[in-house]
């Protein structure tokens, strides 16, 4: 539903606009496997954040973006964020659940996703860019202060 909608207000055909969604997917599947070896070697916690914020910018710049190039070059650049923090995610529920509930952990994270997935499709960019950004600003940003402040 969104993709007609966008295709429109930048004004492009819709075989274009399908480089909106392209470039997000493409861009995480070849660098999702990197990058949980990297939050192995340096920390899931220090590529979670670094995704977190990579996301958040990439989010930004979708929001502000005004045609189909910069939008699909910030919808990378959210998809790198995107890679970053889904590789730990999925590394992360092996350490919170124990061994006879990781099918649970699992399919909590798929059902996140899929919540995720269809919100964004049926709402439209600019809604969901902006919910996202008030839900980094309302429970990211203590986080992150309390980060800097008095460390890991």
């Amino acid at each position: 539903m969104a993709l007609p909608s966008i295709a429109r207000e930048l004004g492009v055909s819709s075989s274009d606009s399908i480089w909106i969604v392209n470039a997000f997917q493409l861009v995480i599947m070849m660098t999702i496997l990197p990058f949980a070896s990297m939050g192995e070697r340096w920390g899931y916690k220090q590529v979670y954040l670094r995704g977190v914020i990579v996301f958040t910018i990439g989010s930004l710049f979708c929001a502000l973006s005004h045609n189909l190039s910069l939008l699909v070059i910030s919808r990378v650049f959210q998809g790198f964020g995107a890679a970053m923090i889904m590789s730990v995610n999925t590394s992360l529920i092996k350490l919170i659940y124990p061994k006879r509930r990781l099918g649970e952990g699992g399919w909590a994270q798929c059902d996140r996703s899929g919540h995720s997935i269809g919100s964004g499709t049926y709402f439209g960019r600019r809604y969901i860019v902006c919910r996202f950004l008030a839900l980094v600003v309302r429970h990211q940003c203590p986080c992150w202060c309390s980060y800097l402040f008095y460390g890991a």
